[in-house]
């Protein structure tokens, strides 16, 4: 019984003090800092859009705004069978924007995936038809994304991190901040186009039943 009490408190020991410490050393020794430095890789802007008339102009002046080389920035926009004039319109925008058009209505998932195919962009960046971005957004973005790039070699292409239902047009992403909301940028990693579908909100807990006490 003293073996193992004395095991128990070695063991409890070294996970609060010991594992700590031998992480700080191994760190000291073998460092592998994140290099963060200003880059323009080549990014695709990815809009999903179905029937989106009403914003799909406003959006795509917006994206044109954005302060990254014209030459680096590619814009598709994946509409998902739109029966407006929405695919006009984004033909109205040709050449700097590209109508990336989905026969039928298949969903939002399946419109993404078809516009990855056709990227060529380093990086991905989804957006909804109605989210605004200020103009040093897109730099933010890639900065953070080579520093991630560069602490790990290999990683998958994100989700789109924001949906139709919760964008607003007033939506806006901070200039120096790209930490997925309400958009997402993703390292190029591997050819696979599978998207991930959006998290759902947890459910709302249920209130307790009465006792029978009280509905007495």
């Amino acid at each position: 019984m003293v073996v193992v009490l004395w095991g128990a408190v070695a063991t409890v020991v070294y996970v609060y003090l010991g594992y700590p410490c031998v992480i700080f050393v191994l760190a000291q020794l073998r460092p592998r800092p994140v290099r963060k430095e200003p880059i323009v890789p080549t990014v695709s802007f990815i809009i999903a859009a179905y029937n989106e008339e009403a914003a799909i102009g406003a959006k795509l002046a917006n994206t044109l705004a954005l302060d990254y080389p014209v030459e680096r920035l590619e814009i598709l926009v994946a509409s998902d069978g739109s029966t407006d004039r929405t695919d006009a319109i984004v033909r109205s925008f040709a050449p700097r924007v590209r109508l990336v058009p989905v026969g039928g209505r298949h969903g939002k998932t399946i419109a993404q995936n078809r516009a990855v195919e056709v990227a060529t962009g380093e990086i991905l960046v989804f957006s909804d038809a109605t989210t605004v971005y200020r103009p040093p957004s897109l730099r933010a973005c890639t900065n953070s994304s080579s520093a991630a790039q560069a602490a790990v070699p290999t990683t998958t292409r994100a989700a789109p991190a924001s949906s139709r239902d919760s964008a607003s047009p007033t939506d806006r992403i901070p200039p120096d901040a790209c930490n997925g909301t309400p958009s997402a940028a993703a390292i190029r990693g591997s050819r696979s186009s599978r998207g991930r579908r959006p998290l759902r909100s947890s459910p709302t807990p249920r209130t307790p039943p009465q006792s029978r006490r009280a509905r007495r």
